[in-house]
């Protein structure tokens, strides 16, 4: 069942459609095997089309944004584990968390000791506070019957010897590499996300 992201959304959200074109093999696993003869194949749609989770794109881009946030002298949390984010800041020194106690930073309808959250959250979200901005999967609307199966061995390595361990080759399923196959889906912005976009 595929949900559509913008019967969920505010009718005030705003969209944007982006497209990826991979030339290169994609290798985004799936949990389990589904007929094939990897070992971790490709993760696919219910009706078989390649895609590329919501979730990994906005982890990029996420990455991408605090990255220039701190090259810029903003303070940023350390994403993605909770205990590190705003408002929590574990492991920042105190003098790194009054940083963090700035105007704009400061979200009046939170709770004293939580107002606080970096650009960043305040766009992407975090524990407590709700993304600003919604990620739909990319799907690579390519007949699936027109793309050939791509297995890629691989050896496990033991990480204490750097060594291949013995009887375990796996098998990857991949992507047809060169083949420019385009994946396509939106980004969604909720009201008031122009503010934090911006800054």
């Amino acid at each position: 069942m595929t949900i559509d992201l913008s019967q969920l959304l505010s009718s005030a959200a705003e969209s944007v459609a982006i497209t990826a074109i991979i030339d290169t093999a994609l290798c985004v696993g799936a949990g389990g095997s589904t007929g094939s003869l990897a070992d971790k194949p490709i993760v696919r749609t219910a009706d078989k089309k390649l895609l590329i989770p919501a979730s990994q794109i906005k982890g990029r881009l996420r990455h991408e944004c605090e990255k220039l946030a701190r090259g810029l002298g903003w303070p940023v949390c350390d994403s993605p584990k909770a205990d590190t984010m705003c408002p929590q800041l574990a492991g920042f020194s105190e003098s790194q968390k009054t940083d963090f106690h700035r105007e704009d930073y400061r979200l009046a309808s939170y709770p004293e000791g939580r107002q606080h959250h970096c650009l960043i959250c305040q766009i992407f979200g975090n524990p407590t506070l709700p993304s600003r901005v919604l990620f739909s999967d990319l799907i690579c609307h390519q007949d699936p019957d027109t793309l050939a199966e791509v297995l890629r061995p691989g050896v496990t390595i033991n990480r204490s010897r750097q060594t291949a361990e013995d009887q375990k080759l796996y098998f990857l399923e991949t992507s047809p590499a060169n083949l420019q196959l385009q994946f396509n889906g939106e980004i969604y912005f909720q009201p008031g996300c122009h503010q934090g976009r911006n800054r």
